[in-house]
């Protein structure tokens, strides 16, 4: 089914709207989006996630590009109309989320929104924050996210917390943030 991510993207944006799908993993978001009449550009650090993404939604080719948060080194400034990062900053140590942030709204126009989802509980890691794999996974209070957001220039406008269906020990939270002005 449609994630959250998506219905939310679905709701707010033009359908001519350039997004950027950060840490795309899969692919799967992307190409909801695509479908939905969006142009997409995703990217991802894993050249093993990308070419399984590709696999999986070949109408994915050339969209998809190697680059990663917390830097976003390869994006030009104001470039995107929407940025989508779910599931991904989890992935970076707390340190690193106001840099990340930062990047998201320098890659967003004036005016664009990113769509961000996070996890705000999971019974499932050991007491480093890794799961089963060894793969970090910072859960950060919505609050300081929120706070960070707006610190470096993204003001909240949709919020939503859901338990994972498939993952009852996980739960999520899903965000609208608008890149304020200039």
């Amino acid at each position: 089914g449609e994630t959250d991510v998506v219905a939310l993207e679905r709701e707010r944006l033009e359908p001519d709207s350039l997004n950027l799908d950060v840490g795309a993993g899969s692919g799967r978001d992307a190409s909801a989006l695509l479908a939905l009449g969006h142009k997409v550009h995703a990217n991802d650090p894993s050249d093993a996630l990308r070419r399984a993404a590709l696999e999986l939604h070949p109408e994915l080719a050339g969209a998809l590009a190697s680059d990663s948060l917390p830097h976003l080194g390869t994006i030009a400034n104001r470039s995107y109309d929407a940025v989508i990062c779910r599931a991904v900053l989890m992935h970076l140590p707390r340190s690193d989320y106001s840099t990340a942030l930062r990047n998201i709204r320098r890659v967003l126009k004036p005016g664009g929104e990113l769509t961000l989802a996070v996890p705000v509980r999971r019974d499932d890691l050991d007491t480093q924050s890794r799961d089963a794999a060894g793969r970090l996974h910072t859960v950060v209070p919505v609050e300081d996210v929120v706070r960070l957001a707006r610190v470096n220039g993204l003001s909240l406008v949709h919020s939503k917390t859901t338990v994972d269906p498939q993952r009852p020990g996980i739960e999520w939270w899903t965000g609208g943030l608008r890149r304020e002005q200039p």
